[in-house]
């Protein structure tokens, strides 16, 4: 089971655009990456549970800031103590700036006051698809058969990979 586990999470990262690494302190398996819809995500892990915040901008000049999704603050898992408004994994995303790269850093603090601090990463823009292939239409006929229905109930998708 765990070895399915590893495969699944090292197939959800790949074609992912950045740069991950682990980092010190209290936050642990920290990814950043663009994608192609002009967003940054960005994933963590904490120690123990957590308020954060994920502060951006150009390499040195940390100027922007985005709470943390707040969905992510469900809580833990502890019965007795629900820990409504903390969390241990977490997740954020904002807006692309126009200028590349990015750099990112996650700062906060735990439920019992202690600091988190991650190691700030650099973004990189998403890679451009390969090929030079052009757009084109694609005409497709049915033909009726014998249906005698006025219209055909007939729903085309075809799953062609993004660019």
């Amino acid at each position: 089971m765990r070895n399915s586990v590893r495969l699944l999470v090292s197939a959800f990262c790949v074609g992912v655009s950045g740069v991950r690494a682990q980092s010190g302190g209290t936050v642990q398996r920290l990814q950043a990456w663009a994608d192609r819809d002009g967003r940054i995500q960005v994933r963590w892990v904490t120690g123990a549970p957590a308020l954060c915040r994920v502060e951006y901008g150009p390499p040195g000049r940390l100027a922007g800031s985005v709470k943390e999704d707040p969905s992510c603050l469900r809580g833990t898992t502890n019965n007795r103590d629900a820990g409504t408004g903390w969390a241990s994994n977490h997740r954020a995303s904002f807006p692309a700036p126009d200028t590349w790269p990015v750099a990112v850093r996650v700062a906060g603090k735990t439920r019992d006051g202690g600091p988190v601090v991650s190691d700030t990463l650099l973004v990189t823009p998403p890679e451009t698809p390969a090929g030079k292939t052009p757009r084109a239409t694609l005409p497709i006929t049915i033909h009726p058969g014998d249906w005698t229905l006025p219209a055909l109930p007939v729903t085309v998708g075809i799953p062609f990979p993004a660019g």
